[in-house]
């Protein structure tokens, strides 16, 4: 825990971890994961996953090859891990474990699903390397305008331009495959996809204006504008 407490302090300083919650800073205002706003199941097998305490897996291995015959659809997380997780078990290699939880990625934590094998390795077909290029290009563009904020058209247009890119590539080579990304924290417990959509589902319903979707243009079922653009032009 403390190798991933001072990752955090020297890349994603404000995100802090306890040891039973994480502690997101946004805006001046703290947010707490696990809590009511931000719950999960099954609290016992709480865990945390980042770039420092996870291993790459080998691109040249039967998992990879596995996890490169699948088609992931962008925005279905939780069915996008339970079809690995099917696979796999067709093959009879159950070394692995599905979670849901909150992940961070620049902003407020959003409800996520994925997976973990032999307890060391993120499998995560949602969180793509080629998202850390997007960033890196999104700087520049910023430079570019100075203090002018750039348009939130040109910014989806850069992000959809780079996805296209880079789509040809296989899952393993640029989708979370091992390594959690250095821009990106996990924060789950042990359950299946089902249960994490029960849960994301209810607490839509209860809380519609939720802090982490109210704003951001998710739609209801945790899909992001940009999302949902990349996947109409697919």
């Amino acid at each position: 825990m403390k190798k991933t407490a001072d990752f955090l302090k020297e890349n994603l300083p404000f995100i802090k971890i306890r040891k039973n919650h994480a502690i997101i800073t946004s805006q001046a205002q703290e947010y707490h994961v696990p809590s009511n706003t931000y719950p999960v199941a099954n609290k016992p097998t709480l865990r945390f996953f980042s770039y420092a305490d996870t291993e790459q897996l080998d691109r040249d291995s039967k998992l990879a090859h596995l996890y490169d015959q699948l088609e992931f659809k962008v925005g279905f997380c939780y069915q996008n891990t339970e079809n690995f997780a099917e696979l796999l078990r067709k093959h009879n290699m159950n070394h692995f474990k599905t979670y849901t939880g909150w992940i961070v990625n620049g902003g407020l934590p959003v409800h996520h699903c994925w997976m973990v094998w032999k307890d060391k390795h993120v499998i995560d077909p949602g969180i793509s390397l080629v998202d850390n290029l997007y960033l890196i290009e999104a700087q520049k563009r910023q430079m570019e305008y100075g203090d002018k904020p750039v348009p939130m058209d040109e910014m989806r247009q850069l992000f959809i331009q780079i996805h296209k890119e880079h789509e040809h590539k296989a899952n393993s080579e640029i989708r979370t495959f091992g390594q959690v990304a250095p821009f990106t924290f996990y924060i789950g417990t042990e359950t299946t996809p089902m249960q994490g959509r029960k849960i994301f589902n209810e607490l839509m319903d209860k809380m519609p204006n939720h802090p982490s979707y109210a704003n951001s243009g998710m739609n209801g079922r945790g899909e992001s504008t940009l999302q949902k653009m990349l996947r109409e032009q697919s």
